[in-house]
């Protein structure tokens, strides 16, 4: 029972992850969500079997059947990564449906994959653009403060509204000292609504979690430029997408760091 809800959610996942790429291609073009997709080099309507997430791009190669032009890989990338994340939502809370629990399973996939679709527009957005939409981060501080109320643990609703105080205050003085050069605001919103949604310490995890990452894949680009000779300075990294990686790691893969190491004393 458990994999097959992990095998339904994974596919939900990827057919919502084909709608997110949309939107994400579309956002602030003036264009709405309606219509056939297109090949964006040739223009030519897509036919139904070449709109099969995930297995359309692999079986035509990355490339459009028509015109033989290259398809971006984000395609791909936005559908198996919300397909991936969408069954791990399903197996964290698949114990709730088998214990017979299910408005709780139904109630809590529901706002973590809304959550999820969410962090998935605002990391693609923010990798394409360096930028994160004002309508998505209300979206998903919306559904913070949603599962926040909701919070198993029972923390209290004041560790809640303190974790969204103290968790982003040290990147807060630190964009005003530098002036917004270091760290975007958008990046502390985010992090004011994981403080909502985890309280202090899940959410200086869930944070201290992204930053790793982040610091991971920044050392490995400029180790790899170095390594190819090119010694222009490396492209801003996008960082929202690192702290909505910690937000899963913490919610949904449950490493939540500092609260294992506050037991542990």
């Amino acid at each position: 029972m458990i994999v097959a809800l992990g095998i339904l959610a994974f596919i939900l996942g990827s057919i919502i992850g084909s709608f997110l790429n949309v939107v994400v291609l579309r956002m602030n073009t003036g264009k709405n969500l309606g219509g056939r997709s297109s090949c964006p080099h040739c223009k030519t309507q897509l036919k139904w079997y070449e709109l099969v997430p995930i297995v359309s791009w692999l079986i035509q190669k990355g490339k459009c059947r028509t015109c033989k032009a290259k398809i971006s890989s984000q395609y791909v990338l936005v559908e198996s990564g919300a397909a991936l994340l969408f069954a791990g939502v399903a197996l964290k809370f698949a114990p709730l449906f088998i214990n017979g629990l299910f408005s709780s399973f139904i109630l809590y996939t529901i706002l973590w994959m809304i959550l999820v679709s969410i962090g998935v527009v605002i990391a693609a957005y923010d990798i394409k653009y360096q930028l994160i939409d004002v309508r998505a981060l209300f979206g998903l501080a919306c559904a913070c403060i949603v599962l926040g109320f909701l919070d198993p643990t029972h923390i209290g609703i004041l560790s809640h509204i303190i974790g969204a105080v103290i968790v982003p205050l040290p990147f807060l003085v630190l964009w005003l000292l530098s002036k917004g050069r270091l760290i975007g605001f958008g990046d502390i919103e985010i992090m004011a609504a994981t403080g909502f949604l985890f309280g202090p310490t899940g959410g200086f995890s869930s944070v201290t979690l992204g930053f790793w990452a982040g610091s991971i894949i920044a050392i490995s680009v400029v180790a790899y430029q170095s390594r190819k000779g090119n010694k222009e300075t490396p492209r801003q990294i996008a960082f929202a997408p690192f702290l909505l990686l910690g937000i899963y790691l913490v919610g949904i893969l449950g490493f939540d760091i500092f609260a294992r190491i506050l037991g542990m004393m």
